[in-house]
Formats: C-alpha cells, structure tokens, sequence
C-alpha cells in the first residue's frame, strides 16, 4: 500500500489488495504480499546482517573490480581500433587519390585531351 493509501480502513481492515496492488493507488502492497506468504517471509535483521558482513563486502569489492577491469579493457580496445581505424582512413584516402588520377586520365582520353 502506498504511503498515501496507508491509513485507508475499510471496516477497520486495509483494503484487500488486487493482484498484491493497492486498489486505490496500484501501487505494490508489500505488507499484504508478505501476510499472504506467511512461509517465505524474509528476516529484516538476517538481511541486514548479510549487508554488512565480511562476505558481502568482499563479493562487493570484486564485483566493483571486475567492473573496473571491464572499463579498462574497453578502454584499450577503444585505443586499437581508433588506430586502426586512423590506418584505414589513411588507406583510403590515398585509394581515393589514385583512382581520382585513373579517372582524371580516363577522361581526358575520352576527350582527346590525351594521346597514349
């Protein structure tokens, strides 16, 4: 139930949520879903305590490292390719001069510019 919809009795009970939403609002009633799985309720203080221990914080820290590894190595590909790419704009650019000239002579043949 929303923060809005919180104090909303009907017959001194909450409304029944529709689909684990809140009829008035649809927002997701969080208290009802877990009053409905009365089996599967999870602990607040278990949870708490898994956020703060050791083996969070280090499962955390290599996640961030990895995220970071990831970064770097998208970085040097990033590096490559920008080269390659440098390269391969050369190339044709010097491709692009060649047959500029093949075709300047092309022409000049087809007018009779230019005798062979």
């Amino acid at each position: 139930m929303c923060v809005t919809c919180a104090d909303v009795m009907v017959d001194g009970e909450r409304p029944a949520s529709v689909n684990g939403a809140c009829p008035h609002c649809g927002q997701p009633v969080l208290g009802r879903q877990l009053e409905e799985n009365q089996g599967q309720q999870v602990s607040g203080e278990r949870l708490l305590a898994y956020l703060t221990s050791d083996a969070f914080r280090k499962r955390m820290r290599s996640v961030l490292h990895a995220v970071d590894d990831l970064r770097h190595l998208q970085a040097e590909e990033r590096k490559r390719y920008e080269a390659l790419w440098g390269a391969q704009e050369e190339a044709l650019s010097g491709i692009e001069k060649l047959a500029g000239h093949i075709q300047g002579q092309v022409r000049a043949m087809v007018e009779g510019r230019d005798r062979c």
